[in-house]
């Protein structure tokens, strides 16, 4: 495994364990530092679409069990490949509910 793809595993890992958390604070209105940051004052108007559509919870479940996975198996290959695919899926989600929702 080259080190550039065992640095993203290790970043990608972080970041979805940690946006697991701050989603989890969100959900049960628990207000700090982490589940405030980058959040919208207005609901968006079809926040229920996005919920259906891409789950959080179920995406960052999987790119930390990819994640691992790679990274004990100490292959990237199509796994890791997958974490890098759904890391774009995300923020291209996030992107777009940010700018035009």
């Amino acid at each position: 495994m080259k080190k550039w793809q065992r640095g993203w595993l290790y970043f990608v890992i972080l970041y979805a364990f940690i946006h697991l958390i701050r989603d989890t604070f969100q959900d049960l209105a628990i207000n700090n530092f982490l589940s405030m940051t980058l959040t919208r004052s207005n609901p968006p108007l079809i926040a229920h679409i996005y919920w259906f559509i891409f789950n959080t919870y179920v995406a960052e479940i999987v790119v930390i069990l990819f994640g691992i996975y790679s990274l004990r198996r100490n292959i990237f290959g199509r796994l890791g490949y997958m974490t890098i695919i759904i890391a774009f899926i995300m923020v291209s989600a996030w992107l777009y509910y940010w700018f035009f929702l």
